[in-house]
């Protein structure tokens, strides 16, 4: 679902930004040579911004399944701190009062 969501956010932005580019040029391109009136160009701009609702909403929608749904990181496990052995000068892993290499007895630390 974490994937699918990211590709739809990402479709979806591309469509809405062509629609509102679209929009942009048609207003670029009217019979008055792209000046506008005071009416045009406020309806000019309540179109893009329906444009930026239509975007944002689902995109936040999405957003929000994709954090939802992000898989879960398992934590990495501690490996036990290795011991110095001061008999033998070998590294072991564990907490042994015996070397396990050599068997000598170590010093409580």
């Amino acid at each position: 679902m974490n994937k699918l969501a990211k590709i739809g956010m990402a479709g979806w932005t591309i469509f809405c930004f062509v629609g509102s580019c679209a929009g942009m040029v048609n207003v670029a391109n009217s019979k008055h040579g792209g000046v506008l009136s005071g009416a045009e160009s406020l309806g000019a701009g309540l179109g893009l911004f329906i444009w930026l609702l239509i975007w944002a909403v689902p995109v936040v929608a999405l957003g929000m399944i994709a954090l939802i749904t992000k898989p879960k990181t398992a934590p990495v496990p501690q490996q036990p701190p290795a011991m110095l052995c001061a008999n033998c000068g070998r590294y072991y892993t564990g907490t042994a009062r015996f070397c396990p290499l050599c068997g000598g007895q170590q010093i409580a630390r």
